[in-house]
């Protein structure tokens, strides 16, 4: 007996022998605990891989691109599996060496082999999607010249459009925000020609203007339940549905002529290009026309939720589904600045607006059109018939604009670039003003909305849009950017560095004076007047500025002195503009109203010995943003130095003001 045991137990110091030198001559030594998270880790990426591979689909008419593309995407899930193998036998492994005597028949050697084998597998596939990757680019480089080139100085930014599932479009909960429609918070139009608002939002004051009219029909199919539970999105055997009841009323109500509608048909059966969707996903209702026989052309998304829901949770999916609708009218040769596609909310209860509008010849960008209007309320009612009046004459135009395009559809749209009329500003907000990022950005669009409404609209450079860029130097490295017009590119184009001239520089200041007066009368403060955020160009017989980068905009009601963003007190208690006036006064505006005083001080003498007039050269001739931000803070510097004094002269300490 006592033989038995020692053979056993020679047994078990032998596997645990041979296991720890396996993983010795691997050059992986990992503790059991490291080894099982790294094989979930790597089984979770094999996953992922699979399920972007399984969607990818190609039919006769794949292009090379779409084939080369498809090609990587297959071989990424043969490394994520190979790789994935390999770990889960480098977990027995460990397991061996662990607790050897559950593996004594374990061929450890060939457990071993396993794991090089994958290995070499992992290294041979990964230079085959090197080799696949340089193909994409190369294709990419000799497309034709309607897909426009990238932006200087953002050639790694390459847009993620890929989705993640069916279900989860745009907002996506496992991955973040992804592609250029993501943000549904714009409340403004932010195209150069206000293309959008012209064609999908009615006038309020029209609708306020009918204050005596009969009440819009639409009122009439309200779901409301009394027994305080919602209606449900779709029919069930005890009650009936938003879909069906709701929407067969606004199908009836506000069809265009000629206007199809399909119900339930996914990307795929609309024949409509993948952009941030699956070809599964299958959008409520689509409207648009048979262009001829077998030939359904989308025009308009609309989707329901049930009546306890709010618009906002099925607006992202609207959305999504518009960005393909949008860019299969641009392959179908519609002009970029013809194509605006609207979309709709409803849950029987409220309805809320959108749209998909082209950014940049082909960027889809959504933006949302209204409020979300209660149908309850007699006047949100007629602004919601307004806008529905509004998208039916909308979708007649496209349908025109289709038949009058050229038959022969254009090749596939490249969206994944940055084109170069388009500027990607990397980390859109610099500052958290509240406890979240999106929070920040939905106060950055609050400010932005209201000045749309109230004040200096032509003065103000607006975002496009917000969208996920993924970076060729680090794929695996998402961020939240932001898209603007790019300036540069404007005609006549904007210059981004100040007047060198005098007489210019002059002009400039007073106007740069007058629109932030224009923005304080609206109740709003910039708070990072820099230079660098101000762009201007020479007007026939004035000059015209744009003021860039609101991040560290806010409200003067809703920020007092004591109550400014408590990151912009950190960032700001030990710079020059916190040091002036705005120290003593506390009153928020003094922190724009000193950037105006020490431009104008800076241009006030040109003469060979005024120090101030010498940084403001240095900032107008820099060769870079930080170059030119450098000479102006300098400059600032010089101001505080030489006027502390009338800087300051006569102000008493307001009460409770800062120290």
């Amino acid at each position: 007996m006592e033989g038995g045991n020692s053979c056993e137990q020679a047994a078990v110091e032998a596997t645990r022998r041979a296991a720890s030198e396996a993983l010795d001559s691997l050059g992986q030594v990992p503790t059991y605990e490291e080894a099982v998270a790294n094989s979930a880790l790597k089984r979770d990426l094999f996953r992922n891989a699979s399920a972007a591979s399984s969607q990818a689909t190609l039919s006769s008419s794949s292009s090379d691109m779409q084939t080369t593309m498809y090609e990587v995407l297959s071989t990424k899930e043969e490394v994520a599996k190979a790789d994935y193998v390999a770990s889960q036998n480098v977990v027995l492994l460990n397991d061996a060496k662990r607790c050897p005597q559950l593996h004594l028949k374990l061929d450890i050697q060939a457990t071993a082999s396993r794991i090089r084998d994958r290995l070499d597998d992992v290294s041979r596939l990964e230079a085959k999607v090197r080799r696949l990757t340089d193909d994409v680019r190369r294709l990419r480089a000799t497309r034709p010249p309607q897909h426009s080139p990238r932006a200087a100085g953002v050639a790694d930014a390459v847009f993620v459009t890929e989705p993640r599932k069916a279900s989860d479009q745009v907002a996506s909960k496992s991955c973040g925000k992804v592609g250029p429609s993501t943000l549904q918070c714009m409340c403004f139009d932010p195209t150069s020609d206000g293309r959008v608002w012209r064609a999908l939002v009615p006038d309020r004051p029209l609708a306020m203007a009918e204050a005596d009219a009969a009440q819009p029909r639409l009122m009439a199919g309200v779901m409301f339940k009394t027994s305080m539970k919602g209606a449900p999105e779709t029919s069930r055997s005890s009650c009936v549905g938003v879909e069906n009841a709701f929407g067969t009323l606004l199908d009836g109500l506000y069809r265009a002529d000629s206007e199809v509608v399909y119900k339930q048909r996914s990307i795929l059966q609309l024949k409509l290009p993948v952009i941030q969707a699956s070809e599964s996903s299958t959008p409520d209702n689509v409207g648009g026309f048979d262009l001829r026989a077998n030939d359904f052309v989308p025009l308009r998304v609309r989707e329901y939720k049930g009546s306890s829901f709010s618009c906002l949770e099925a607006l992202p999916q609207a959305l999504a589904t518009g960005s393909c609708v949008a860019v299969g009218l641009l392959q179908r040769g519609l002009r970029a600045e013809d194509v605006i596609v609207p979309v709709d909310v409803a849950t029987g209860k409220n309805v809320q607006f959108g749209a998909i509008f082209i950014a940049g010849g082909c960027i889809p960008m959504s933006i949302v059109t209204s409020k979300e209007l209660d149908l309850s309320d007699l006047e949100d009612a007629r602004l919601a018939d307004l806008h529905y009046i509004k998208m039916r004459s909308h979708v007649q135009e496209l349908m025109q604009l289709v038949r009058e395009a050229r038959a022969v559809s254009v090749p596939a749209v490249d969206v994944s670039t940055v084109p170069d009329t388009l500027y990607c500003k990397r980390n859109c907000v610099s500052y958290q003003a509240l406890d979240t990022l999106d929070n920040s950005i939905w106060h950055m669009m609050r400010v932005l909305s209201h000045l749309y409404r109230v004040g200096p609209r032509e003065c103000i450079c607006f975002p496009m849009g917000f969208c996920a860029v993924r970076r060729a130097h680090s794929p695996s490295a998402n961020t939240m950017d932001m898209i603007f017009p790019n300036l540069a590119k404007a005609d006549p184009p904007y210059h981004l560095f100040v007047p060198a001239d005098w007489a210019t520089a002059n002009l400039f200041v007073d106007e740069c004076d007058r629109v932030v007066s224009r923005l304080h009368a609206a109740r709003v403060v910039h708070g990072d007047l820099y230079v660098s955020n101000i762009a201007w160009r020479q007007g026939s017989d004035k000059i015209d500025v744009k003021i860039m980068d609101w991040d560290t905009s806010f409200f003067m009601d809703e920020h007092s002195a004591n109550h400014l963003p408590e990151s912009l007190r950190r960032v700001w208690q030990d710079t020059n503009k916190w040091k002036g006036r705005f120290s003593v006064t506390g009153e928020a505006q003094e922190l724009d109203l000193f950037m105006i005083r020490v431009m104008r001080w800076g241009v006030h003498d040109n003469s060979s010995h005024a120090q101030g007039w010498k940084w403001w050269l240095a900032a107008a001739n820099a060769n870079s943003v930080g170059v030119a931000n450098a000479a102006f803070r300098s400059l600032q510097e010089l101001y505080l130095a030489e006027c502390k004094s009338s800087e300051l002269q006569g102000l008493a300490p307001a009460s409770g003001a800062l120290s």
